[in-house]
């Protein structure tokens, strides 16, 4: 088209046959000039860390064990999703902030257990 203009001249001089005679040499599929481009990004952001089913067994055991009723079938279905470690973290610590009935020293160290199932 016009060479040197900037985009906005550009359309702004484009004509109907133009734009026509764009999409039939680019864009339909019956054109021999057809052309297709696939574009594929990979994050570079690294996985979260998984709340594994091993860990969660294990976690449970400690929660039992420090005298916090939990729904355990509720706990395992919830933990076979594998949830991101920091939302089981930011959960419990908020959980065992207000409702359970456990000691700083307690908590702390089921908090500690939880940060642990790192791989």
């Amino acid at each position: 088209m016009c060479a040197g203009l900037n985009d906005v001249e550009i359309l702004r001089k484009a004509t109907r046959e133009d734009i026509v005679e764009l999409f039939n040499t680019y864009i339909c599929p019956t054109s021999n000039s057809r052309r297709k481009v696939s574009v594929q990004c990979k994050s570079q952001v690294a996985d979260s860390v998984k709340f594994t089913v091993e860990a969660a067994v294990a976690f449970c055991a400690d929660v039992k064990e420090a005298g916090i009723a939990i729904d355990e079938e509720q706990f395992r279905l919830l933990a076979a999703k594998e949830p991101p470690l920091e939302s089981v973290v930011s959960h419990w610590e908020a959980l065992l902030e207000k409702s359970a009935p456990v000691d700083d020293d307690r908590r702390t160290k089921l908090l500690s257990r939880l940060l642990l199932t790192r791989p």
